[in-house]
């Protein structure tokens, strides 16, 4: 066996100045994957530039059942103009009493019916294809689908009927896995075995720099972070996943978040990072 990456670029969709910045990445070999949120506003217009540019990368479903924390300004913020608000109809305990969704993902873990997300999943996939992209997986914005065992179940044979691969990692890390409950490091194990009784595919770990921008004092401790995890990866197929963007595309964000962003942004670039790669033998691929 021998250790794989998946290189992802998160939040295509969200705002236009992290798109190019994104699209830019995957011509240059800088990333090999990235998803989608389809219910943000860019996400027409990238899908179009995707189509022509991407270089037949597909994007992954990047499911969002929430909408960003974000005040709604279109001249300043990434969010644009409008709340994010389902596709699908019939899914009204995923909105608050105004149609869109919920800030806080507690609220959709609390109250959202597996039936709705189902239905949901099925109108954010049906816009993609019908957009031109073939996804060939799956996975959860904010963590959303991860907090409920029957979301995830829901999750779990949505992706199975339709042939996707799913963001569950088999490892947990020892940062994902000290941050759970046993409650959920029970569910994960249960979310495995029915992973695996569906054929899901699934990848052997995922990583990512979990510390919030506030705790992140330097770039240079940023980028140690995802050094650490390039050497700690598993045999098999794994992925590292980060949200870059440039400053343009952050304002609305609280500072320390939109300076990690930035820095994200500028380790994809980085040789120290790359060469890394290299280094610990890891070949980039696009899917698990």
């Amino acid at each position: 066996m021998t250790r794989r990456l998946v290189l992802t670029a998160d939040d295509l969709g969200v705002h236009p100045a992290a798109d190019r910045e994104i699209l830019a990445l995957l011509a240059e070999g800088a990333i090999s994957a990235t998803t989608m949120i389809v219910v943000a506003p860019a996400s027409a217009e990238t899908a179009r530039l995707l189509r022509a540019t991407g270089g037949g990368v597909e994007p992954r479903l990047h499911v969002a059942l929430t909408r960003p924390r974000e005040p709604f300004d279109a001249g300043r913020t990434p969010a644009g103009a409008l709340p994010w608000r389902p596709l699908g109809r019939g899914t009204g305990t995923l909105t608050d009493a105004t149609g869109a969704f919920p800030v806080d993902p507690a609220t959709v873990v609390a109250h959202g019916s597996a039936a709705d997300v189902t239905a949901e999943l099925a109108a954010q996939l049906a816009w993609m294809r019908a957009a031109g992209l073939r996804p060939t997986g799956l996975d959860s914005h904010s963590g959303v689908l991860y907090g409920q065992h029957g979301l995830l179940e829901a999750a779990l044979r949505f992706c199975a009927e339709h042939g996707l691969a799913f963001r569950l990692p088999r490892s947990l890390g020892s940062t994902l896995g000290a941050s759970l409950s046993p409650a959920a490091r029970t569910g994960h194990v249960e979310a495995l075995a029915l992973a695996d009784e569906l054929g899901v595919r699934l990848p052997e770990t995922i990583a990512t720099a979990w510390l919030p921008g506030a705790a992140l004092e330097s770039y240079e401790q940023l980028r140690a972070t995802y050094l650490d995890a390039l050497v700690a990866l598993p045999e098999g197929t794994s992925e590292v996943f980060c949200h870059p963007a440039p400053e343009e595309a952050t304002t609305g964000l609280p500072p320390a978040e939109a300076r990690k962003r930035s820095w994200e942004l500028r380790l994809l670039r980085d040789p120290t990072f790359t060469d890394a790669l290299g280094r610990e033998g890891i070949e980039v691929v696009p899917t698990w």
